[in-house]
């Protein structure tokens, strides 16, 4: 589980500046067959935080490696400017999206020799998914923590020996980089940079015109724990186990009780399911107590103590215990960092 101490770094020393009545130059990197939610999510939540600026708060730019037309995974292209012929000094932000054919740099050491020069010129730094390999390659995550796709986790950490890579979070930051797992958790890093430069109340803005939540915690899981849970247990073994647990958490659901719903032994049935789904059953009925309670806490307005009885915590102050400990907030805090609705009149 990734600690809110990577997402909370401070930033360190930065040459870039801006005033309130100039934007903030972010640079949107792109190289060659890029996941297009990566680079459309951090684009228009950026695009949206200006608006409310009249177009003071950010201005954005893309580019690429080579300039001109980009194309992007689903075959959308976009209008670029070379890299090379930015000022770097200019960029406050610059946030890089890689792909899969960029994974074997022969022939980008000028990028990669770009990418190194401009640490210590630009404020802040953010990589998506398989752009982090850009960063990494770059030596800008030497021993560091740094968040990455579970689907890329194995290769990253095949080939950078130097650093910890969380395939468990959405986003961390170590000093002025950030890394993010992609996909739509690349909006959750941008609103959290525009929440860092000009306040709650603009990013909360922002989040409630994309409808999103405002926003994610970094340290928040990738993946549902149902189906993390389903994915390791591909004979389905214990999947309508799985399936009755999620409609039965309010009730006592110790290791007596499972093993009798399977009709197996206690003993049996707790090294089988360990072998099979890799956790224990404590730490999956937690989990999974864990996640309904953050999706009533999204979507109700019932009361946490409510909330807790109904996903079998017994009492708020448990509740609070396995949020802290699986989400790094208490469920006070992350009800908070929810966008609520509004009815028109």
């Amino acid at each position: 589980m990734c600690s809110r101490r990577f997402v909370e770094d401070k930033l360190t020393s930065f040459s870039a500046t801006t005033t309130s009545n100039s934007p903030r130059e972010v640079v949107i990197l792109i190289t060659e067959n890029a996941i297009t939610l990566d680079a459309a999510g951090p684009i228009q939540a950026f695009h949206e935080a200006g608006l409310r600026y009249k177009d003071r708060a950010y201005q954005i730019t893309v580019a690429s490696p080579y300039g001109g037309v980009i194309p992007l995974d689903s075959g959308i292209k976009l209008d670029s400017n070379c890299i090379f012929d930015l000022s770097s000094e200019k960029i406050d932000t610059l946030l890089v999206i890689s792909s899969y054919k960029f994974l074997n740099y022969t022939g980008q050491a000028a990028l990669i020799g770009w990418l190194k020069e401009t640490k210590t010129r630009i404020r802040r730094i953010g990589s998506l998914s398989m752009g982090t390999f850009l960063l990494a390659e770059a030596g800008l995550l030497d021993g560091a923590d740094v968040v990455m796709h579970w689907r890329w986790h194995a290769s990253m950490t095949k080939h950078f020996s130097s650093m910890t890579v969380l395939s468990n979070c959405l986003y961390a930051r170590r000093g002025n980089v950030w890394t993010s797992a992609g996909m739509t958790s690349g909006i959750d890093m941008a609103l959290a940079m525009i929440e860092e430069d000009h306040g709650r109340a603009l990013a909360l803005d922002v989040a409630r015109t994309l409808l999103v939540f405002m926003h994610r915690p970094g340290g928040q899981a990738q993946i549902s724990i149902p189906l993390a849970a389903q994915s390791r247990d591909i004979g389905s073994r214990f999947g309508a186990l799985h399936e009755w647990v999620m409609t039965n958490l309010s009730r006592r659901l110790d290791i007596e009780v499972l093993a009798d719903w399977m009709g197996m032994s206690p003993r049996t049935f707790a090294r089988q399911y360990k072998e099979v789904v890799g956790d224990t059953p404590a730490k999956t009925i937690r989990r999974m107590r864990i996640e309904v309670a953050r999706s009533l806490l999204e979507k109700t307005s019932n009361s946490i103590s409510s909330i807790a009885v109904q996903c079998g915590f017994s009492d708020v102050e448990n509740m609070r215990r396995a949020f802290l400990k699986d989400v790094q907030v208490g469920p006070a805090e992350y009800r908070e960092q929810l966008v609520v609705p509004t009815r028109a009149d």
